[in-house]
């Protein structure tokens, strides 16, 4: 498997949040010698009919928005490449931005697109939805970035400490590759939060000793699971955690007990459903976790 990243996309909204994806991607293209592109894209709400009357009274006032836009990107380029080293293209693109943002990952073939949990731009917000309707048009590794890395991480674009979750699926293998590839140099462990089949249909009808068993022989099947796992992903040195209860409670519990930077997960999408969002663990935990969170999924 090829391992080295050529090209790192942000997206940005241009908005002071935002600008934790961008110094983050900013921060990796370094560390790995790629090529950084920053992409604003403007919102078709911009096209609506409302702003076409705009646009017909006041075509001045449209062009000075865009010039304003143009300068403010420019300036962004500017500082990246000075606190960081890093030269950077740019581009504006007009259209919904989450398929947008998937579509100039796929045509620069991007191998992470990084975005912001949240903007203050109304007009282009990177929300957390965004990012999961970004990974299943792109089909691309998708870096949701919650806090802006220290100056003085500048050396390096690796996360401290990277914890994977993990259910064994496919997406969850990607995952970990994914992380693995963009990090080398991170402390990864590997978590599994489980619940025994059946559980809650159990709890009742049998003794709480033939439940604590059952749970016991669930558990076990989960260290050994979680085992196979480490080897497929070649993380077999990496501290494997089993935990029990809710998977998206559990892991967030976890993160912040062991104070991690970074999650990865994969993406859970509902097959076949073109609209549907991906699944609940990985919005869960890209609404609600504290730490910056990596998603992946297989590109099949």
């Amino acid at each position: 498997m090829d391992t080295k990243i050529r090209t790192v996309l942000a997206a940005t909204d241009l908005s002071r949040p935002a600008f934790a994806a961008v110094r983050r991607a900013a921060l990796i293209a370094g560390a790995h010698g790629a090529t950084l592109e920053l992409l604003h894209v403007i919102s078709e709400s911009m096209r609506s009919a409302a702003w076409q009357d705009f646009r017909a009274a006041f075509a001045t006032v449209e062009a000075d928005i865009r010039a304003g836009v143009d300068e403010s990107l420019d300036a962004l380029v500017g500082q990246i490449e000075s606190e960081i080293g890093v030269r950077a293209r740019a581009l504006t693109v007009d259209g919904k931005p989450f398929a947008e943002i998937a579509a100039r990952g796929e045509a620069i073939e991007a191998d992470v697109i990084v975005v912001g949990a949240h903007g203050e731009n109304l007009l282009t917000p990177l929300l957390g939805t965004t990012a999961h309707r970004v990974l299943r048009y792109a089909r691309k590794p998708v870096l949701v970035v919650k806090h802006t890395p220290p100056l003085e991480q500048t050396l390096t674009s690796d996360y401290k400490h990277v914890v994977v979750a993990t259910d064994f699926s496919e997406d969850s293998r990607q995952a970990a590759r994914s992380a693995r590839r963009l990090f080398p140099r991170s402390s990864i462990t590997l978590l599994h939060v489980f619940q025994a089949p059946f559980e809650s249909k159990l709890a009742g009808r049998i003794t709480d000793e033939a439940l604590m068993q059952h749970r016991q022989r669930a558990f076990e099947e989960a260290h050994r699971e979680l085992e196979f796992f480490s080897n497929a992903v070649e993380l077999s040195a990496a501290p494997r955690v089993v935990r029990h209860g809710l998977p998206a409670l559990r892991i967030r519990e976890y993160a912040a007990e062991t104070s991690a930077d970074l999650l990865v997960v994969g993406s859970e999408e509902v097959p076949r459903l073109q609209n549907a969002l991906l699944g609940s663990v990985s919005l869960d935990l890209v609404t609600q976790a504290n730490c910056d969170v990596l998603l992946a999924r297989t590109s099949g």
